[in-house]
């Protein structure tokens, strides 16, 4: 067993150092080993410097992780936990997060840790348990944190738990990993203090058992002002109502594929790229993460920001991670058509293609696989029961269910999500698609398809997907696109029943 102790910090120079001093000594009384990761959220105050300076980072004990910008406790929460997951290498490890301006004591820990190992899967130091305590706190927060309760037995009740904002909890390895593999991209959604109740309610839609300890917060000890952004964590109470539904719904379509992945061994992850520096490298990781067996390629097309050469440099990291560099900017449809071609002449069963930008999450890849034993082509679809979108405004809503039900109604395509990128195609079948012969160069080309598998008879299973939109980078998607989209929907009615009289 190893406890991790993870920090997210912005500006927290002065407080830091206390508080390592004191994580320091708790460390002492503990029966197993202590690492300490301090995620730095873009501070500019030399938060980072100050970490790795302390005495735990010498003793290679403390490590930093840094953002280059603030990006807000979720984000720092998130990379928290993919942070642990990457470096645990036992089930019995555990994670421990707290506040890193010197409110939480550390002498805690050791209480948390018996909480865990006697089989929660979370632990949480209390203030509201019995004997617990706040010092410095004045009335409005004091309301605040009370009001934050009330209020989620009225819309997103977590059960048995009176602390539901204190982030100063320990998290069982295997909860935290079952977590991630169910919700992926979106094991946090809010942003603000409501990733706490967040994380308590989507841990419990997994039936996590979780316990409070309780403990004294020492409010008077924090220096400089208070980062919590009211606004936004009121507005994220408000989302948990329907992020606890999306959960439970999520956690009973999902478990199942979760508990026993397929076999990936023959599997190839397409991916496309232009412009993608932010996010390959990431992506390739979770790839690898969630379908441990597939193979990678990225078919990149001479990305002015480097994209190519970062992947160039992570193929010696992942032997099955392989690029095809393109000599300028061909477009998506010859690319997937490439990356296509590529995945037959070596010798691969099928190939699942994906955005790179996270809009398309990694942690859905083993329900493609799971539904490729009974299909030939795998979507997935935004508008099947457990799909949807995220931050989404109405008018993309309204675009993106229109284009769908007229290229529905024009080609009669059996398929309730004809525009999604994210697909699977068995490459026994894949010949009888002609890809090379769609007149499309843009996102058009994925509905071409889609509509040329239904017309051949190929079997077709829709498997629900969130769709995100891209935390970073710039989007490829403009008016001359949307334009050759409308306009090969005429050309594939045509064709569609053609095809449809031809094949019976």
């Amino acid at each position: 067993m190893t406890i991790y102790l993870v920090l997210p910090a912005y500006n927290e120079s002065e407080s830091l150092v206390p508080l390592l001093d004191k994580a320091a000594t708790a460390a002492g009384s503990l029966s197993a080993p202590f690492k300490v990761i301090v995620v730095d959220d873009g501070s500019s105050d030399g938060t980072a410097s100050v970490a790795m300076s302390h005495p735990l980072a010498a003793r290679g004990m403390l490590e930093t992780i840094p953002h280059r910008v603030n990006q807000g406790l979720a984000a720092a929460v998130r990379t928290g936990i993919e942070a642990f997951l990457s470096r645990s290498d036992s089930d019995d490890d555990i994670m421990v997060t707290m506040d890193a301006d010197d409110t939480h004591d550390p002498k805690y820990i050791e209480g948390l840790q018996k909480a865990v190992s006697a089989g929660a899967d979370v632990a949480i130091c209390s203030r509201f348990a019995e004997g617990g305590v706040e010092v410095g706190v004045n009335a409005f927060r004091k309301l605040l944190s009370r009001g934050a309760k009330v209020f989620m037995d009225l819309i997103a009740p977590v059960s048995g738990v009176k602390d539901i904002s204190c982030g100063y909890r320990a998290y069982a390895k295997p909860a935290l990993e079952k977590a991630l593999r169910v919700y992926g991209e979106r094991i946090i959604q809010t942003i603000g203090g409501s990733v706490q109740a967040e994380l308590l309610v989507k841990l419990q839609a997994l039936g996590a058992k979780v316990v409070e300890i309780p403990f004294t917060l020492r409010y008077d000890l924090k220096r400089g002002p208070s980062k919590l952004r009211m606004t936004t964590t009121i507005m994220g109470y408000f989302k948990l109502r329907g992020i606890k539904r999306a959960a439970v719904l999520e956690a009973k379509l999902r478990s199942a594929v979760v508990s026993s992945p397929p076999d990936a061994s023959k599997t190839l992850v397409l991916t496309c790229t232009y412009n993608e520096a932010d996010n390959i490298e990431r992506l390739i990781g979770r790839i690898f993460y969630f379908l441990p067996g597939a193979s990678v390629l990225v078919v990149d097309d001479s990305s002015p920001d480097g994209t190519g050469r970062i992947v160039e440099k992570l193929k010696m990291k992942y032997e099955k991670l392989h690029l095809i560099t393109r000599p300028g900017k061909l477009g998506l449809a010859t690319a997937i058509s490439s990356g296509v071609k590529w995945a037959i002449e070596n010798g691969y069963e099928r190939v699942i293609n994906m955005d790179a930008d996270f809009s398309h999450d990694p942690a859905v890849l083993p329900d493609f696989v799971s539904k490729a034993f009974v299909a030939d082509y795998v979507i997935g679809s935004r508008y099947v029961r457990g799909g949807g979108t995220v931050n989404w405004g109405l008018h993309r809503k309204i675009l993106s269910r229109g284009a769908n039900l007229f290229a529905r109604f024009m080609t009669g395509a059996p398929v309730r999500d004809l525009t999604t990128g994210y697909r699977l195609i068995s490459l026994a079948r894949a010949p009888e698609l002609c890809l090379d012969d769609i007149e499309a160069k843009g996102y058009g080309y994925l509905t071409a398809m889609t509509c040329r598998a239904a017309a051949m008879g190929l079997r077709i299973v829709e498997t629900p997907i969130i769709f995100l939109d891209r935390s970073r980078g710039e989007s490829k998607m403009d008016t001359n696109i949307i334009k050759e989209a409308v306009l090969l929907v005429f050309r594939l009615r045509k064709e569609c029943r053609a095809c449809r009289r031809t094949n019976g």
